[in-house]
């Protein structure tokens, strides 16, 4: 398993650092799996586990291409991304992470109204915005914005936010500070239990607030539910000075206290239950 973990983790890197002709990952590919079946066939042991370690590298190659590189066919959003003020309509596929200053959302569009026509569209949108609205997950939303292509500052060893947001798939993004230009149209149009997760999660967050203060509650909201929203600035502040602001975001040191605690509960419930 070590060489085929090597070739996967070969393959990543390679396809985010370099972008390939789009013919030679598929006839790659499909060269390499044939030579993997001749040499099964053949019985020829010793080329077997190389071959596999090719084809591994191949498919971890083209799966980071589809991401990064793939080319958005003429009805995708991004072809509209320009000056223009645009009047669109999309579905929002994820919970909003809400802030003090702005809330963020991201859109499925479905259609712009551009020039007095309207235009089937598809593609994700990062909405940054200005709002009272309560937006949640499966709400279809009309809003007006213009929509930008977002680039990298080219700092030297920098984060790469155009790669970051590709991996999302999005590949626009807008603003707006008019609370106005966002009205909520139909609510509940997301997957059937993607929803009902999603008002479980809404219940965890009545139940939290309803039963502890600030800043308490907002930080259990920030460890159980990943939302900061209600933590006080001067809390955050507090982190942020300290250097433990991390201890507020959801992460794999969380999820393993989680699942220790989980483990060690099923352990002793199965000794009791012998």
């Amino acid at each position: 398993m070590l060489p085929l973990l090597i070739a996967v983790m070969a393959g990543i890197s390679s396809g985010y650092f370099f972008e390939m002709p789009r013919l030679w990952l598929p006839a790659g590919l499909v060269l390499s799996l044939i030579a993997l079946l001749l040499c099964i066939w053949k019985g020829f042991k010793d080329l077997i586990l190389p071959a596999a370690m090719i084809v591994t590298f191949m498919l971890s190659v083209l799966n980071i291409h589809l991401y990064l590189y793939e080319k958005p066919d003429p009805a995708h959003i991004v072809h509209h991304a320009g000056q223009d003020i645009l009047t669109v309509e999309g579905l929002i596929t994820a919970p909003p992470k809400q802030s003090p200053e702005k809330t963020q959302v991201v859109v499925s569009a479905q259609r712009l109204r551009k020039n007095g026509a309207v235009i089937p569209v598809h593609g994700k949108i990062l909405l940054n915005c200005v709002t009272d609205a309560s937006l949640r997950y499966g709400q279809i939303i009309r809003f007006k914005t213009k929509l930008k292509i977002p680039h990298n500052f080219h700092n030297p060893g920098g984060f790469d936010y155009e790669k970051h947001l590709r991996f999302k798939g999005i590949l626009v993004h807008g603003f707006i500070s008019n609370p106005t230009h966002i009205v909520m149209l139909r609510e509940n149009q997301g997957q059937p239990l993607r929803m009902h997760l999603e008002a479980f999660r809404h219940k965890l967050k009545t139940i939290i607030r309803t039963h502890s203060g600030s800043p308490a509650g907002g930080m259990i909201q920030a460890l159980i539910l990943g939302d900061q929203h209600e933590i006080p600035k001067t809390v955050r502040d507090q982190f942020n000075r300290t250097g433990v602001s991390h201890i507020l975001a959801i992460s794999g040191f969380h999820v393993g206290i989680v699942a220790f605690f989980s483990i060690l509960m099923v352990r002793m419930i199965m000794r009791t239950s012998q």
